[in-house]
Order: structure tokens, then sequence, then C-alpha cells
């Protein structure tokens, strides 16, 4: 019931389906014998010029094969022979280039084989091969495909020479190996138009092939292009998250040790914006207050050596004046040839912990009640005035202060008044002009100083002030206080600090027996 119109279209879609199932067919089998994304190869571009070699060297063979089989009717079985020789001459260049993958060498050798082939054929055949004469322009234009111009002027050449050659065989005497006649040359005739569209047909299978893998490279990297760049991003919000977490700012330098990198976050620690630091060097910011700090130099000498540093305690001092404290990270990068490339680091505002350390080393060294040194900082800063004094000979000499009738005067008026009388006598011994970083609360009502210089009779000048002071002291309060005095001068070679403490306490207690109120040098 259908017409003879709807008939042939019905006839030319099922052609179509047909083409392309067998096109796709043959672009899958080359595909498989022939696989391009397995090409040893990492740039995009040489792939493509292998896989098309590699297509060529197909379409060759097949060819070869074609021409073989239509000489072998013919009769002319030498022709047959070489023909067939030559589909297996590429098996050598596509094993090598499939190995090493030199593109471009391999390329051409394949180009050489294929017009040794076919000159080699036109010429044994005396110049009357005519399929070889349509054949050779069709090959230079392959050639062209993957040569320079110099290499395609080279093969141009080639194929003109294998043409003249040809022209002038065929002035002569046909050759005894192969029977030229009219009925030959007749079927050659004949013969070319269906091999030429049979590879015609071969090519455009191959072109279909060359395109899909193409594709399919494109594909490829543009999903490992997606991929890379999601990872990245991945990446650098991770960085961003731990860079929150891990510390409070980065940096980063160039070879040079100028900052191309500066987290925001420094701004709020600082006051100063990323791009004020940007192009100096990373410690610039902190030399600025510390000019001459033998620790940057330190550092400095570290980072133009190429060497990490790390915990590196910086004080940074804004327009008002106050103080923050950063710990400085930073460690070199270099590339695969150990070339520095610059540095990486990472700063921490620490100032919180720090003041909380520094209280804590106060509280550690000092006597809660007179805010003076306690007995554990002063046997500390004796120990290192007796290595002193060791080592210049400088006379230093130590004092201890008992407080007479103390005891009267807690069970008089109370520990409330006793320790307000021992803050009062802490107050005026930092005014007597004893030095107070050697001043000393070693015990209940027990006080030691540290004092330098070169004779006793200005120690005796420093007691009478004291003992003066003692009975403004005693007046000022109502109470019968006063104070003995025991000096002794270090000998840091007759022993340590423990000796030292022995013998000016002796000389104390001797101030006390004699009727206290008074100083006795040992």
């Amino acid at each position: 019931g259908r017409s003879p119109l709807d008939c042939a279209l019905l006839i030319r879609i099922a052609g179509q389906r047909m083409r392309e199932r067998a096109i796709k067919t043959l672009v899958a089998w080359i595909d498989d014998f022939l696989p391009g994304q397995t090409f040893p190869h990492n740039d995009l571009r040489r792939r493509m010029r292998g896989s098309f070699v590699l297509a060529l060297v197909a379409m060759q063979a097949g060819a070869s094969i074609v021409f073989a089989l239509s000489e072998l009717f013919a009769g002319h079985f030498l022709i047959a022979t070489l023909l067939a020789i030559g589909a297996l001459m590429p098996i050598w260049p596509v094993w090598r280039l499939r190995r090493d993958g030199d593109v471009d060498f391999w390329s051409q050798v394949f180009i050489a084989n294929m017009f040794f082939l076919t000159g080699f054929i036109h010429l044994a055949s005396g110049g009357h091969s005519i399929g070889i004469v349509m054949a050779l322009p069709a090959l230079l234009l392959i050639s062209s495909l993957v040569s320079t111009l110099r290499q395609i002027l080279f093969w141009g050449l080639v194929v003109v020479l294998i043409l003249v050659i040809g022209n002038v065989l065929r002035e002569l005497p046909g050759p005894w190996w192969i029977n030229i006649d009219s009925a030959w040359a007749r079927a050659s005739v004949g013969r070319v138009p269906v091999i030429l569209a049979f590879c015609l047909l071969g090519m455009s299978v191959l072109l279909r092939w060359l395109l899909d893998s193409v594709f399919a490279d494109l594909g490829a990297t543009r999903q490992r292009e997606m991929d890379a760049m999601e990872r990245a991003q991945f990446d650098q919000r991770r960085f961003a998250d731990f860079s929150e977490i891990a510390a409070d700012w980065f940096w980063e330098t160039d070879a040079q040790l100028r900052m191309v990198y500066v987290s925001p976050t420094l701004t709020e620690h600082t006051g100063l914006r990323p791009e004020q630091l940007l192009g100096q060097h990373p410690l610039a910011f902190v030399r600025q207050r510390h000019p001459d700090s033998p620790r940057l130099r330190e550092i400095d000498g570290k980072m133009a050596r190429g060497e990490p540093f790390s915990d590196e305690l910086m004080a940074w001092h804004d327009e008002s004046g106050k103080v923050t404290m950063f710990r400085h990270v930073g460690r070199a990068f270099r590339d695969d040839n150990g070339r520095l490339l610059g540095y990486r680091g990472a700063v921490t505002d620490i100032t919180e912990n720090w003041r909380l350390t520094r209280e804590l080393e106060r509280l550690a060294r000092t006597d809660s009640l007179t805010g003076l040194l306690n007995r554990r900082a002063f046997g500390e800063v004796l120990s290192k005035t007796l290595a002193q004094a060791r080592e210049s000979g400088s006379p230093w000499w130590l004092l201890q202060l008992d407080l007479d009738h103390f005891k009267q005067v807690n069970d008089r008026s109370g520990h409330a008044v006793g320790d307000q009388v021992l803050i009062r006598v802490a107050e005026f011994l930092r005014q007597s002009g004893l030095p107070t970083e050697t001043l000393a609360r070693v015990g209940g009502d027990e006080f030691c100083a540290l004092v330098r210089e070169p004779e006793a009779e200005a120690l005796t000048d420093y007691a009478d002030l004291i003992l003066a002071g003692f009975a403004r002291l005693a007046t000022e309060f109502g109470q019968p206080l006063g104070v003995s005095i025991g000096v002794a001068r270090l000998h840091p070679e007759k022993g340590d600090e423990s000796y030292q403490l022995r013998v000016v306490d002796e000389a104390c207690y001797q101030a006390k027996r004699e009727g206290r109120g008074r100083v006795v040098i040992a």
C-alpha cells in the first residue's frame, strides 16, 4: 500500500543507517587495533599527529593489499608480490613509534617508506602504473599533514623525480619481468577508479576515527582540567580553613625574600593592610622598631641561607605604644632541582599567653606581700652575681636585715598590722638607695640585698641611713620597731651562695647578740 516514493525514501533511510552502522563498526575496529588513547605522549598535538600517522599506516597497508589483489587477478604476480611486501614494510616504524613516541622522526620514516614503495613499483612497471601516478599527489598531500615546509619540498622533489624517471622508462622497451600489453593497460584504467573509491572510503573511516579520538582526548583533557580545578578549589578552601585554625596570618615571599602574599587577617592584629607589606622583607615591620636586634640579624642569616626558623618571638609596637607579641615560623620552599623559590611563614598572636607567662614568672619570683624578690629568685640572682664576681673580680657585698621586735608587733596589734609594717618596710628599702633588682624578702621578717661597692665604709653609710629610717618607722607605727644588719663581702673562691648566706646570717645574728639596732661587718 505504499507509493514508489515512500519505498524509495525507506530504502534511502535504510541505506544511510546501514552505512552509518558500517562506519561505526569500522571505527570501533580501528580504535581497537590502533588505540590513540594509549599513544605514549602527553602533548595533545603530538598525540594527534602520532594517531594520524598510525591511521595512515593502516590505510597504506589496506590499500597495498587491495592493489596487490587487483594485480594478482590481472595476472601480474611480481607487482602483486611487491605490493604485498609493501603492506608489511610499515610494521617496523609503527612498532618504534608506539614504543618511544618520537612522532617527528618515525613519521618521516613512514613517509620515506611510502614513497620508496610507490616509486619502486612505478619504476619496476616501467612507468606504466597508472594507479601509482594518480596516487603520488595524494601521498604528497598526506605527507604534508605531518611534515615541515622543508620536508614537504623534499618529498615534492621525490614525486617529481619518480614521475620523470617513469616517463623516461615508458619510452624504452618494456622490462623482461613484466608483460606490458594493451589489455593490462585497459584493465588498469578500470581498476584504478575502483581502488581509489576504496581508498576514499578508507580515508573517511580513518578521519572519522581520528576525529572521535581527538574529541575523546579533548573530553578527557577537559575532564582532567575540571577535576584538577575542583581539587585546587577544595585545597584552597581547606588551606583557608587551616589558616584560620592554625595561625593568625600567613605570608609568602619570592626568591628575593620579598613578600608576594599576606593574608587579610593581618589587619585584625596589627592594624596594617596586607598591601602595605607587599614587596618588603617579612621582618621589615618588626625591624622598624628594633633595627639593631641581634635576634633579627640571626633570622636574616637563616633566611639568606634558606634555613627554617620556628617559635621566634617578636614584639610589635603600634602607634599608641601597645605591645603585641607574635610567634613566627618560616620554611623555605624549592623546585625539583633544589633552587630556592621563596619562603612561607605563619604568624600567631600570643600576646595573651605571653602576658600570662610573664605574670606567672613574676609571681614565681616575687614575694606576694611586698612585691620584692622572693627567696628563690634571690638565690638565682646571688648565683649569677657570684659568677660575675668570679670572672671580673669586682667587689660585691651581701646585706641581711632582720627586724627587731617584729614578733611583738604581731602579738600586740595582729598580723594585719604586721603585714602593713612589712609593706612599709619594703617601700622604705626601695627608697633607701639599695638596688631594687637585688632587693628581696627571704623570710618572715628578713630582707637581703646585693650592693656593688669598692669599700666597706660605703656600706656603713648605707647601714646608718637604714637604721635612722627604721627609727622614723617606729615612730610612724608607734611600735618598738628596729633592725639588725649583717654585712659580708662575697668571696666566690670560698663557696657557693649557701656559704655566702651563712656568713652574712652569722654577722646579722652577732648584731642581735650585741644589742640589736646595729651593723656588723663580717
